[in-house]
């Protein structure tokens, strides 16, 4: 490891370490929550945004909120990415909705980390997973993660990092399979088909029709998210570490950035 990956990687570390020490609080809470609830447990980069604002966008026509559809804060309608500036804001939200409308509202809990769920789940939680095929992930990931935040670590360092990430996410996913019987995972490509979307939330005991679909992912659209990002000054995701750009990928030919020797070597990862 060169001198300029040792200085991010010890940065990343101590960094980690004080983020959980200040949100240990937070994310006990957060487990207390999830387990009367639903989870989404995802690699990054494989349809978590897609998914909550999903939720959101029913829950939001299902209760008939009043005013436009918030496309940058699905926590206003029942769907959670909790942090540290949100959480005091979340726990205004579930009190009021469970009294708004007498605990029918689901709720969807969404992370990334395994460490940040319950360590044994109850019977009747419900957890969905996603997950997407490696080397297109990896493509995804990393001009999302390293590339776009200009982030001052080797290209195969950053390589490494993401591919152990995403077997530690993986082998955590198949573990809940096995162990959880509430458990399903979805595919990147599932989240471009209809029945397999109904059939998610069917899981989730939601009767979601097609028209209610269709009517969903016009609300979720990428022009919709590109209008709230210029709306509010900066990406719909990471905010302000995305400079000049945009959470959706603007490469629309699908041509990957990766080189025929990475390709490779993610394939042969194990």
């Amino acid at each position: 490891m060169n001198l300029v990956d040792f200085v991010f990687r010890s940065k990343e570390f101590f960094k980690s370490l004080f983020h959980n020490l200040l949100d240990r609080k937070i994310h006990n809470t957060q487990k207390k929550w999830m387990q009367n609830s639903n989870i989404l447990f995802t690699q990054i980069k494989s349809g978590t945004t897609f998914l909550t604002n999903f939720f959101a966008a029913y829950n939001y026509l299902q209760y008939n909120f009043k005013g436009e559809f918030d496309l940058s804060k699905p926590e206003k309608y029942g769907a959670f990415r909790i942090t540290r500036s949100n959480f005091k804001d979340i726990k205004n939200n579930i009190d009021d909705f469970n009294k708004r409308f007498n605990n029918s509202m689901q709720f969807l809990f969404v992370t990334h980390h395994r460490q940040h769920m319950p360590d044994n789940f109850y019977p009747k939680t419900k957890i969905i997973m996603t997950s997407r095929e490696k080397v297109d992930w990896l493509d995804s990931a990393l001009d999302f993660k390293y590339t776009k935040r200009d982030k001052k670590l080797s290209r195969k360092k950053a390589i490494n990092l993401l591919l152990k990430r995403f077997k530690n996410t993986d082998i955590e996913q198949k573990l809940i399979q096995k162990n959880h019987r509430l458990s399903i995972t979805l595919t990147y490509p599932c989240l471009i088909n209809d029945q397999d979307l109904i059939n998610a939330f069917h899981f989730l005991g939601i009767k979601l029709n097609l028209d209610q679909l269709k009517k969903i992912k016009k609300m979720i659209s990428k022009e919709k998210i590109k209008k709230v990002e210029k709306e509010i000054g900066h990406t719909l995701i990471a905010g302000k570490f995305l400079k000049n750009s945009s959470f959706i990928s603007e490469n629309n030919n699908n041509k990957s950035n990766l080189t025929i020797e990475e390709i490779n070597y993610i394939k042969n990862y194990f």
